[in-house]
């Protein structure tokens, strides 16, 4: 449902948003920028609040960042 997305980036730390009719969404570029220091900054704040003891990703490359990320359902 378009309503229950927050937000969200591709792998190029892009914003993205929901669009389309319920059950028929399709995810969009919000904008062509790079939101990178946003995405770390989001990512950084989830890890203190619901993954404590553990530290998120440390790559310097965008694409190394990225690819640290937890795999849901991995």
């Amino acid at each position: 449902m378009p309503d229950e997305y927050a937000l969200g980036f591709d792998a190029l730390a892009r914003p993205l948003r929901m669009a389309g009719e319920p059950h028929q969404v399709t995810l969009e570029l919000s904008g062509d920028h790079s939101a990178e220091a946003e995405l770390r900054r989001l990512v950084a704040d989830h890890y203190q609040r619901f993954l404590p003891g553990q530290a998120p990703p440390q790559g310097s490359d965008l694409s190394e960042f990225v690819a640290g990320l937890p795999v849901e359902g991995a």
